[in-house]
């Protein structure tokens, strides 16, 4: 009920939103000078229908933007208004939606949704030889892929496809869902499925005036604060601050005015933040030096790319050089703090693993996404093991947070000091967290019923018991997943390796090590139980591009091909003592 249908003397003319009870916004080329009169029809999904009609009166324009600002003849409460911010940050290629009244589905449809994504957050138009900022976006309700009948308005001037949208409000549907621009044109030199968008803080400076008391979203803060006093920790580090720093380069400092003996788990947490950050997000601190220490010796315990270096991402901490303001939410302890940080870190990731999944979903050759052929029964089978996954990671925080630690790193427990979820963050997604997904998702489902379930640390293949993981990680501690494997650093009791291509040895070297030093091998309670271990090797590879039926025979194969090795261990090794 946020969004009307705009009509001037019984023509439709476009589509406006509500920004404030008594304020709607809109495309100024859907509306008539300042002072003149317009009807507003808004739609009710739960009718459905459009309500009656609302006078309104045009108060302020700008031709330039192609921005204005409406005036309802009354205050409607029981509207709601679209939340809106100061600035429209947003990452390219992430998802928009919208809302409108097109002229091609007049006296045919209600209210019509478009989508799609952010191809350019800073654009710009030209506009009688001036350029004018404006976003650039990609519609998928263009003519490219929706063709459309040949139109003309009352004077039998051509229209566009989607004249009647302007106007709308550009939604990125994260949990915030936050307006980002306002609808204004299509351009001919590139056709109907690219369109431009009015960014918000435009539409902001230019009427704020006339919006006193409007509870506007601030985006534009460039700093976040942590501070414990008197027993209560106060943070601004929330959703949109987050977003802020991961997206863009907006958020510059963070000051964690807490002593230097109650940080604990705040530290992986603020470093998660720092090490994703598109430049360099500097600390201010109590106790420099020690954050230093330690920031570095976070830096250099784990290696989860090849290509990311995390000593190479962290600036030197400062000391603080007045106390951190009070402000933002409140959390009982310094601990809860850090974890509501990492839960919205995590939430990020999830939301941007789940875009790029929907393409891999709906490509028409998923080999291009994947980087390998996939059987179309096993992608369907994929999208449904998804959405699963998906619904129990975002209804479960603590749940998401093991999902994605254990991506980067090769056992399935940490604390404080040893937490690896620093390694999962947007400069991560594209070469670690999202194979290990998609191998994941192509592997799980078939996994062998006969895997022991009892364990005390779950893995992350949703299954609820089974003890294995899916891990992306290409080498652990700068030491190659091979040398790992033989020296028993897996504690789960199937790993999906899709790093490496091969097939590993499985243990082999060490007990040949073993017996060529004349020792008598140890029993088997004297060591790590063997893993199974799924690579994306030559046989792998070609079971996901042929059937499900043909990843299920081949898994169970493996699996029987390690009962066996452990059976033949088992009867050559020594009695226990």
């Amino acid at each position: 009920m946020s969004t009307a249908k705009i009509s001037i003397n019984g023509q439709d003319k476009g589509t406006a939103w509500l920004i404030h009870e008594q304020h709607v916004v809109t495309a100024a080329h859907c509306v008539g000078a300042i002072g003149s009169a317009a009807e507003l029809y808004f739609w009710d999904s739960a009718l459905p229908g459009f309500r009656a009609m609302i006078p309104a009166m045009v108060m302020r324009v700008n031709a330039r933007k192609d921005i204005a600002l409406l005036r309802l003849s009354a205050a409607h409460p029981e509207l709601p208004c679209l939340p809106v911010s100061k600035r429209s940050i947003a990452p390219t290629q992430v998802n928009w939606t919208g809302e409108g009244f097109p002229a091609a589905g007049a006296n045919e449809v209600g209210s019509f949704g478009i989508h799609g994504t952010v191809a350019l957050m800073r654009g710009a138009l030209n506009r009688n030889g001036e350029m004018v900022p404006a976003i650039q976006l990609t519609c998928l309700q263009g003519l490219e892929r929706y063709p459309a009948r040949q139109m003309v308005d009352a004077e039998g001037v051509p229209i566009h496809f989607l004249a009647g949208v302007s106007g709308s409000a550009i939604v990125i549907p994260d949990k915030a869902h936050r307006v980002i621009g306002l609808v204004r044109c299509a351009t001919s030199a590139f056709g109907a499925a690219t369109i431009y968008a009015t960014p918000i803080e435009d539409v902001w400076e230019e009427f704020k005036a006339d919006l006193p008391g409007v509870d506007l979203h601030e985006w534009q803060r460039n700093s976040g604060c942590v501070r414990l006093e008197a027993g209560t920790v106060t943070s601004n580090l929330d959703q949109e601050l987050v977003v802020a720093a991961w997206s863009e380069d907006t958020v510059k400092d963070i000051t964690i005015d807490v002593a230097w003996g109650e940080t604990g788990p705040l530290v992986p947490a603020v470093l998660r933040l720092v090490l994703h950050h598109p430049s360099v997000l500097r600390l201010h601190v109590r106790n420099a030096a020690a954050w230093n220490q330690r920031l570095r010796n976070y830096a250099e315990s784990w290696i989860a790319l090849e290509t990311f270096d995390p000593a190479a991402r962290v600036a030197p901490a400062v000391e603080m050089a007045q106390p951190g303001p009070v402000a933002g939410a409140t959390h009982p302890s310094v601990a809860a703090a850090a974890m509501a940080l990492q839960h919205l870190c995590d939430g990020y990731v999830l939301d941007r693993l789940d875009e790029k999944l929907v393409v891999l979903f709906e490509a028409p050759h998923p080999e291009d996404f994947a980087g390998y052929p996939i059987a179309v029964d096993v992608l369907a089978r994929m999208a449904v093991t998804w959405t699963d996954w998906r619904t129990r990671l975002r209804a479960d925080a603590a749940l998401l947070h093991h999902f994605l630690a254990l991506m980067v790193t090769h056992h399935g427990t940490h604390d404080c000091v040893t937490d690896p979820s620093p390694g999962a963050g947007p400069l991560t997604i594209k070469e670690c967290l999202l194979p290990a997904t998609i191998f994941g998702l192509a592997i799980a489902p078939f996994l062998p019923t006969a895997l022991d379930p009892k364990h005390p640390q779950p893995g992350n293949l949703g299954r609820e018991a089974l003890n294995g993981h899916t891990c992306g990680i290409q080498a652990i501690k700068r030491r190659a997943l091979d040398t790992e494997l033989r020296a028993h650093s897996w504690t789960t009791q199937v790993v999906l390796l899709q790093m490496l291509k091969h097939r590993p040895a499985e243990w082999e070297a060490a007990t040949e090590t073993l017996m060529s030093s004349g020792r008598s091998r140890p029993t088997l309670n004297r060591i790590a139980p063997s893993t199974l271990v799924i690579t994306r090797d030559a046989d792998v590879r070609t079971a996901i591009a042929t059937s499900m039926d043909a990843i299920r025979q081949l898994l169970q194969t493996r699996y029987d091909q390690q009962l066996q090795r452990k059976q033949d261990y088992a009867a050559s090794a020594d009695p226990a003592p």
